[in-house]
């Protein structure tokens, strides 16, 4: 239980930028938006390596599919 003691203790987002104006975010938030964004970087990462495998002409709409993720 030590190590994800450690884990969860890291996320000191709120700390370095503070919450402004009404809207606030919670740590709870920063965890969900950074999880978000892991998915859609391995979701990036898998279809810009799988754009290399389609026959000719069927390449540029993996290219755009890639593109949309970004």
């Amino acid at each position: 239980m030590a190590a994800m003691d450690l884990v969860y203790s890291r996320n000191d987002a709120l700390d370095v930028n503070p919450q402004g104006g009404q809207s606030h975010l919670s740590e709870g938030g920063s965890d969900w938006l950074w999880a978000v964004m892991a998915c859609f970087t391995l979701a990036f990462l898998v279809y810009y390596a799988l754009s290399f495998r389609p026959h000719h002409g069927e390449k540029i709409f993996h290219y755009l599919f890639s593109i949309a993720l970004l």
